[in-house]
């Protein structure tokens, strides 16, 4: 077993977007964290999720990973 299924209790997010940050929960390392800045946007390009202004950061989401009526839903909110 690894330690990821050790530590497994329940379904995952594929990813958690708040005022503050993108997560993916299941990146280890702190490498699935893209915080959110002052005047940075949460946007789609194509089909990933992107945050920033000029420089911007990719979250490490893929559609694949996701429920697709999860995805469709958050999708629309940030293309809106």
């Amino acid at each position: 077993m690894t330690l990821l299924s050790d530590l497994y209790f329940g379904p995952l997010p594929n990813d958690v977007v708040t005022d503050t940050a993108v997560a993916v929960p299941t990146v280890l390392g702190g490498q699935g964290r893209i915080p959110i800045g002052p005047g940075d946007a949460v946007r789609m390009e194509g089909d990933r999720i992107v945050v920033g202004r000029r420089d911007t950061r990719k979250v490490p989401a893929w559609p694949v990973m996701a429920h697709r009526g999860d995805w469709e839903s958050m999708t629309r909110t940030l293309r809106s």
